[in-house]
């Protein structure tokens, strides 16, 4: 079989040697002679991403004579994005303005809340630990209606979202 003798497989730059083949199958006897089978795989254990965050990396296993695969699968690997903090903390009511966020897992992040509004031109740094975003104008959650308003200034809660989910409010 061509899993045999798997040493290793490489998750996008994450390498893992833990990795054990098993084998299913029966053996048969048929008019000309006997056959073997079943099916052979492997049981590997998924080492971390290689940038933390939400990333979909080529597979490639290597065998014991060192021949690799061509990467022919994929995975993805997926976690909820985390908020450490938020620079500046506040701006003018009528948005506007760009903000830094801070966190973990911010690879894949497709929208940026700002209480019930939306935030636009979302750049995430390669690490997957900061992006910006420009803020959009003020607005509150009142019955699950979004208002804007411009009679001062408000905290809201701001939430990212990637793949995996949405973080907790900040």
């Amino acid at each position: 079989s061509n899993l045999q003798y798997i040493t290793s497989a490489d998750f996008g730059g994450s390498v893992t040697t833990n990795v054990s083949e098993q084998w299913q199958g029966t053996s048969l006897s048929g008019p000309c002679g006997g056959t073997l089978t079943g099916y052979h795989y492997l049981n590997v254990v998924v080492p971390a991403s290689p940038t933390g965050g939400y990333d979909q990396v080529g597979v490639t296993i290597t065998n014991s004579a060192g021949m690799t695969s061509n990467s022919y699968w994929s995975y993805t690997f997926a976690n909820v994005p985390q908020i450490t903090s938020i620079s500046p903390s506040g701006g003018p009511v009528g948005g506007g303005n760009t903000v830094t966020i801070y966190g973990k897992y911010l690879n894949g992040v497709s929208t940026v809340n700002f209480g019930c509004a939306t935030g636009s031109n979302i750049s995430v740094n390669s690490a997957g630990t900061s992006l910006t975003v420009i803020v959009p104008p003020a607005s509150y959650l009142a019955v699950g209606i979004c208002t804007s308003f411009d009679d001062g200034p408000e905290q809201v809660q701001v939430t990212v979202t990637n793949p995996a989910g949405t973080s907790l409010n900040s």
